[in-house]
């Protein structure tokens, strides 16, 4: 008990965990070679202040599966992965807190021409 409340702390495995990681240091990445270092319109990070964030998330399709399959219906469940990706986020200093989340869609599909394998990260910062 913490504070004379029940406490409970859960930890993430090593996949998922490896999975954050990738995910900061990929954001991290993809920041540092889109925002302008100076400038009128230079932005920080972490980003501070209300988010809007939209995820997708392209799943390989198995082979065996027939056309007619057009749904990813299976696991990972959305949830778990917006965690995964709003905690690297997070540990990568992109964002400050998650809690800073006002608005969040996200969705899971499979992977196609336009839409690689992946997640596709959109952040709007209100700073």
């Amino acid at each position: 008990m913490k504070g004379g409340k029940p406490f409970v702390q859960t930890y993430s495995d090593r996949k998922t965990v490896e999975y954050e990681e990738h995910v900061a240091r990929t954001a991290m990445e993809q920041l540092s070679a889109a925002l302008p270092d100076d400038g009128p319109y230079s932005l920080r990070v972490p980003f501070e202040g209300r988010l809007l964030i939209s995820l997708r998330f392209n799943m390989r399709k198995p082979v065996s599966y027939p056309a007619s399959v057009v749904h990813h219906l299976k696991r990972p469940d959305l949830d778990n992965l917006v965690k995964s990706v709003l905690d690297g986020l997070q540990k990568g200093r992109v964002i400050v807190e998650d809690n800073q989340v006002t608005d969040l869609t996200a969705s899971k599909r499979y992977e196609d021409d336009r839409h690689p394998e992946g997640v596709e990260i959109d952040i709007t910062a209100f700073v």
